[in-house]
């Protein structure tokens, strides 16, 4: 399906006033409550890119983890494909969150060592009890759609380079046809001519799918080539909503990488 105009798109994405907290502090020692998410407020158009930036514990993982189901906010709601999720349950609200997949920066440790590239790729499948047979012709459509040829479908993953398992994540990811891609830190500690084509063949994607990216990262350069609009984390709030990339001209907004990490 080719790129919907971006101006006359409609939201795919929309959080409202997302809270969460979490205690810390060990059962011995006195505990606190950290707000992670602070009345959030985010947009994200039907085939668009939003990058959310910011630096390590501000927020970003917490969100993302949000948005798939993984942690259950305190306050607000989430709106996906017009539909708020807080409101669905069991089957019904499975079924619409597998529209949203998510990707880690760290392929290495998301990625079974004991299973074959082919496998990684059809495991979505398997949970969703499709039969054997077409399983493995998916997997290996989506393999060979991410540059990685359907040769290679027996390999492990320590036998493939950081972006070619970033590239198997991304297939796996693609299996069940989401809406909402979430891609968390997947340039970081790629180099620099990895990270052009990773970002080059998301483009791709997106433009061949009509997908709609949630890009998290601590730095803008790695993300403010190709994403439409970038908002800002710092503490759990997003600071000044939605902007152009090259509207962001804060040395404390434009990279965090000084003090980030992967986490956030």
């Amino acid at each position: 399906m080719p790129l919907a105009d971006k101006s006359a798109a409609w939201p795919v994405l929309e959080v409202r006033g997302l809270c969460k907290a979490h205690t810390q502090g060990r059962w011995w020692q006195r505990q606190f409550q950290v707000r992670a998410l602070d009345n959030i407020d985010l947009t994200l158009n039907v085939g668009s890119t939003l990058a959310l930036v910011g630096e390590s514990g501000a927020g970003k993982s917490t969100l993302a983890m949000c948005l798939v189901g993984l942690l259950e906010p305190d306050a607000g709601e989430i709106v996906f494909d017009g539909r708020r999720l807080g409101e669905l349950r069991g089957e019904e609200r499975a079924t619409l969150c597998r529209k949203i997949q998510l990707i880690f920066q760290d392929s290495a440790g998301a990625l079974n060592p004991r299973m074959s590239a082919a496998e990684i790729v059809e495991e979505p499948l398997v949970i969703a009890g499709e039969e054997s047979r077409l399983r493995r012709q998916r997997a290996l459509r989506a393999m060979e759609q991410v540059g990685l040829p359907s040769a290679w479908s027996n390999r492990r993953p320590h036998e493939l380079s950081g972006g070619q398992r970033q590239r198997l994540a991304i297939a796996r990811a693609l299996l069940l046809e989401p809406k909402l891609v979430i891609l968390d830190e997947v340039l970081a500690g790629l180099d620099l001519s990895i990270q052009g084509q990773i970002s080059n063949l998301l483009l791709d994607l997106q433009s061949e799918h009509n997908l709609s990216y949630l890009c998290i990262s601590h730095d803008l350069a790695h993300v403010g080539q190709f994403a439409d609009e970038v908002a800002v984390i710092h503490q759990g709030k997003i600071t000044g909503g939605n902007r152009a990339p090259q509207a962001i001209d804060q040395p404390r907004e434009r990279v965090f990488s000084a003090r980030a990490g992967a986490g956030g």
